[in-house]
């Protein structure tokens, strides 16, 4: 919602899988924003990888609410710790992007 808030418009995934399989149909997105901890096998850093190397012209932008998996720096991507002011949320989204967007994708399920 807050990305709604915010002006985006916003298409929300189960999994990573779901993202994956969304960006293979070619569905324009600007910027994907996942939390570290996902269900599944593939988990928040290890979408951001694939969607780097097989989607480089697409953001991504990482959350999480746990502090060891917030700590996760060392993954090279932005990682926005919760719980978090839509302010920071913008502000994060515009740091995370070159252009501006159109369409966000993220996994939904959890708090944002």
């Amino acid at each position: 919602m807050l990305l709604q808030q915010l002006g985006y418009r916003v298409l929300r995934v189960q999994s990573a899988d779901a993202a994956l399989q969304l960006l293979e149909s070619g569905e324009a997105v600007d910027l994907v924003f996942t939390d570290i901890i996902m269900p599944g096998e593939v988990d928040g850093i290890v979408l951001a990888r694939r969607v780097q190397e097989e989607y480089p012209d697409i953001g991504v932008l990482l959350t999480s609410g746990y502090a060891k998996a917030a700590n996760a720096r060392e993954s090279g991507f932005p990682i926005l710790r919760k719980p978090y002011q839509i302010s920071t949320l913008a502000h994060a989204i515009r740091g995370a992007l070159d252009t501006e967007p159109t369409r966000l994708l993220t996994r939904s399920g959890g708090r944002k």
